[in-house]
């Protein structure tokens, strides 16, 4: 009985060169692949591997222009008020003697007393105003050296005793009657500029949404503060800056009776 055996294909011998080549092919892939595994890996674990190299970036420095305000000041001929070194800032030490002074000026110093020690939230107030603006803001209408704060004080004061005059006598009235006081250091503040100088060059101008008057002055920055008169104020500015400062110092609730009996 005879057996199928099965027959033996010759392979052409394209087919030969065709398999070679692919080999190849699949083996050079595989080497690159683990060469391309091998340059992302994280580098050895060696005794060097405290050793930290660092790149100091430096970014593209920037034309630096003054403000717009200073541009401004520049053009716009303006009468310098007056001049007190950083240093000497903030006089917040200096205001119960300063403020004294002044109502003992004005016959006001019993009135004052009375009204401190029977309303604390209005000594609060004023202890705030010079905290926020302290005693060297001076007042714009006259070059001179005299505190805007303090004379703020002295017409809250002489408001509450004219209101009392007139029956004003409840405690609501008297509390809108001195913060109306208070604010007329807007027209003071509006009314000038603050610039912070080192030597002769200009860096800051003050505005009250930078905070407390005397952290601005005291931030190392310059070594001279000018305050200059303001020719063009709006009553819209001056009204912004008057309820921006009684934010700072009074409470939301005598705020609000402000806004009421108004």
């Amino acid at each position: 009985m005879a057996t199928n055996t099965p027959k033996t294909r010759k392979l052409h011998p394209l087919h030969i060169v065709l398999a070679i080549v692919v080999t190849l092919v699949l083996n050079i892939g595989g080497m690159i692949l683990m060469s391309g595994l091998k340059d992302t890996s994280p580098p050895p674990v060696t005794s060097e591997v405290g050793k930290v190299t660092t790149f100091e970036v430096q970014a593209p420095r920037e034309k630096r222009r003054p403000p717009a305000e200073k541009r401004s000041r520049q053009r716009v001929t303006k009468t310098q008020v007056s001049a007190v070194a950083p240093p000497n800032l903030p006089s917040s030490i200096q205001s119960p003697a300063l403020l004294a002074a002044a109502l003992e000026e004005s016959g006001l110093s019993l009135h004052a007393r009375m009204i401190m020690l029977g309303y604390r939230n209005l000594s609060s107030v004023t202890d705030a105003l010079f905290d926020f603006m302290s005693t060297d803001w001076p007042i714009s209408s006259q070059a001179t050296s005299q505190s805007a704060a303090v004379a703020a004080v002295v017409e809250a004061i002489n408001a509450v005793q004219t209101g009392l005059a007139q029956q004003d006598t409840g405690r609501d009235f008297v509390v809108c009657n001195f913060l109306r006081g208070i604010g007329s250091i807007a027209r003071h503040v509006s009314g000038l500029q603050a610039w912070g100088c080192d030597g002769d060059e200009v860096v800051d101008l003050w505005k009250p949404e930078h905070g407390r008057f005397a952290a601005w002055a005291n931030s190392g920055r310059f070594t001279q503060v000018h305050f200059y008169k303001r020719e063009l104020v709006t009553k819209a500015e001056t009204e912004g800056v008057r309820l921006k400062i009684l934010c700072q110092v009074a409470t939301a609730r005598d705020i609000g009776l402000l806004q009421k009996y108004r």
